[in-house]
């Protein structure tokens, strides 16, 4: 992925990728690329999901756990795109295909509150 990034799209800015089976003992200097800074949100007590979000480093960014919660997999990010005084809210989120109603509606209730 590193050198899909880097070398042959230049032009990418972010990069989000779920279902990441990664685990919170690897550390991030693993899966780092170089002019990125990661944000991950790795599943804790199951196997499956996360969710990884390399954005580009000259970008003004800030992971925004205050609009995360511990029962939906979303990763949220604010992120200045260049030359502008307004932020994006980004949203990278990972809806399992067993997820019952209940889930769903804290999902769509995360989403409403940010």
């Amino acid at each position: 992925m590193n050198l899909f990034v880097t070398n042959l799209h230049s032009d990418v800015d972010a990069l989000i990728i779920t279902e990441t089976f990664c685990q919170p003992k690897t550390p991030d200097s693993y899966y780092s690329i170089p002019g990125f800074n990661l944000h991950r949100k790795d599943r804790v007590g199951k196997s499956g999901g996360g969710i990884m979000a390399w954005i580009r480093d000259s970008l003004e960014q800030k992971r925004r756990m205050d609009l995360e919660s511990d029962n939906v997999e979303v990763l949220w990010l604010e992120v200045y795109p260049y030359k502008s005084k307004r932020s994006l809210l980004t949203a990278a989120v990972y809806r399992p295909p067993s997820n019952n109603i209940e889930q769903d509606k804290n999902l769509g209730s995360n989403i409403e509150n940010a």
